[in-house]
Parts: C-alpha cells; structure tokens; sequence
C-alpha cells in the first residue's frame, strides 16, 4: 500500500524528466536491492532454518519491510514507463532473439523456484550466508524481470502460444480473487504455521 500511495511522486518524476527519472529509479531499485543483502548480511538472517521459520525479527526487516518488496515494483514501474514511452513503435524481432529471450526468462523462473530445493528438502548442509542472502537479492530482481518479457512479447504480438494461454477468460474469474488471496495469505501462513 504504501507503494502504491508513493506511484504518483514516481509517475510525475518519470513525465517531467523522462529518462532522466528513469535513471534515477534504477539506481534506486539497484540501492534497495542492496539494502536487503546487506541487511541479511550484517545481521546474519538465514532464509532457510532447522524449523523452517524465522524469527520475527528477520520477518519483520526481510519480507514485511516495504523497502525489500519496493525493487521488484520499481521494475514494474521503469518497465510499465517503457511501454508507455514505447506503445506505438513496433518492434522487429526474429525468431532467435524471441528464442533466447523465452529461454533467459524460463532459466531464471526455473532458478527462483528451484534453486533452494537440494538443500531444502535433500537434507544437504544449509547454504551459506552469502549465497542465501545473494539467492534472496538475485529473486527479488529476476522474478519482475522475467514476467516483464512475457509481457513485453505479448503486448508486441510475439507471444504466440503464451498470449493464447495467458489471455484466455477463463483465467478471468481467478484474477479477480488474486488480490484476495494476496492480502490474507499471511493470516492464512500464520494460521497453519
């Protein structure tokens, strides 16, 4: 929420000084994005434990702070600015480059999912700090920026098969609840937690 009462300061910087104010949200999406790692660094919070749960102070400064959620946004918005900026040119791609494009974007969906799993539920030692803070920074960007290409290939009528899928109604129904489901998902956590 407190996000979405900030979009006006971002939308007004991004129509008086274009690019300019893009620049400067990027720095700061790359500034937050920081801040989180080196939060989990300095105070040393594990994202997985022996119980599976972290302590409420590691909750409350890693994943309810506004700032830890505020770079996957602001990709949103640079990207959102993007297609505004750029909704009448048409853009030339050939099959490689949509190729590799839908290649990138899988690998690094895959990785957000998957990258956790053999030490997770294999048993194997926990990771390290380093790399469970730099997996925790790395899904805060790559997530945005991977649904930033499906629908960048989309809206440019490069989307194929996903566009169909993704735009069929009877998804409608599920995404009106989606909001829904997101707000209550942490009592629901903390109910079965």
């Amino acid at each position: 929420m407190q996000l979405y009462i900030l979009s006006p300061i971002f939308l007004l910087c991004l129509y008086k000084w274009g690019k300019k104010a893009a620049a400067g949200i990027f720095v700061l999406m790359l500034l937050l994005s920081a801040c989180l790692f080196c939060t989990m660094m300095t105070d040393k919070y594990y994202i997985y434990l022996e119980n599976g749960k972290l302590s409420d102070e590691a909750q409350r400064k890693i994943y309810y702070a506004t700032h830890t959620h505020a770079a996957p946004w602001l990709i949103g918005v640079l990207f959102g600015y993007f297609l505004h900026v750029n909704r009448s040119k048409k853009f030339q791609l050939n099959r490689i480059e949509i190729w590799m494009g839908w290649i990138a974007s899988l690998v690094l969906l895959f990785t957000c999912v998957f990258a956790l799993y053999p030490s997770a539920k294999l048993r194997r030692p926990a990771l390290s700090l380093l790399k469970e803070s730099s997996y925790y920074t790395f899904t805060r960007i790559a997530w945005p920026l991977c649904l930033c290409w499906v629908v960048f290939v989309c809206v440019k009528d490069y989307g194929g098969l996903a566009n169909s899928f993704l735009s069929c109604p009877l998804w409608q129904p599920l995404s009106k609840i989606s909001y829904s489901a997101y707000i209550f998902h942490v009592f629901i956590q903390q109910i079965n937690g």
